[in-house]
């Protein structure tokens, strides 16, 4: 099996300084049109005028969260037809239970920095790099037969 990293919709300059409510507006139905709902960033549901947004180390969350769990931090709230803005800019995370077992605590409150809802409160890249190399191991999952390996 060969994984394909796909869903790029809201690749966008690193840095955006919003500076108007129109950029604002602009931004959000950016993000409506171009990002999936279950991955997109806590400040794309309603960006403020004079906000920068930085990098998107929650979009990386969201994949090393749907890589460990085989599912998108959001699919459950999404399938119960719960609101996934409010649960992404309240930072409530729901982890599955039947599989927290498997996976480093180190990795799991690496998770949870890369999902922080205000983006001041987010890690880094910088920080996401030296977290890692910090890891026990090279295994952040595994079970059986699954493992999520990384190496530096």
């Amino acid at each position: 099996m060969r994984p394909v990293l796909m869903d790029f919709g809201s690749a966008t300059p690193a840095t955006l300084r919003i500076e108007g409510i129109r950029e604002a507006e602009k931004w959000k139905d950016f993000a409506e049109e171009n990002c999936s709902l279950t991955y997109r960033a806590p400040e794309f549901f309603n960006p403020l005028n004079q906000q920068t947004i930085t990098e998107k180390a929650d979009s990386l969350g969201c994949l090393l969260y749907a890589l460990i769990f085989f599912k998108s931090p959001m699919d459950l709230i999404h399938i119960r037809g719960d609101s996934v803005a409010l649960a992404a800019c309240s930072a409530n995370i729901p982890f599955p239970k039947d599989s927290c077992f498997n996976v480093l605590p180190e990795c799991m409150i690496l998770i949870k920095s890369m999902l922080a809802a205000k983006p001041q409160d987010r890690i880094s890249f910088m920080q996401i790099s030296d977290f890692l190399k910090n890891l026990p191991d090279g295994n952040v999952y595994c079970n059986s037969q699954n493992a999520v390996t990384y190496s530096f």
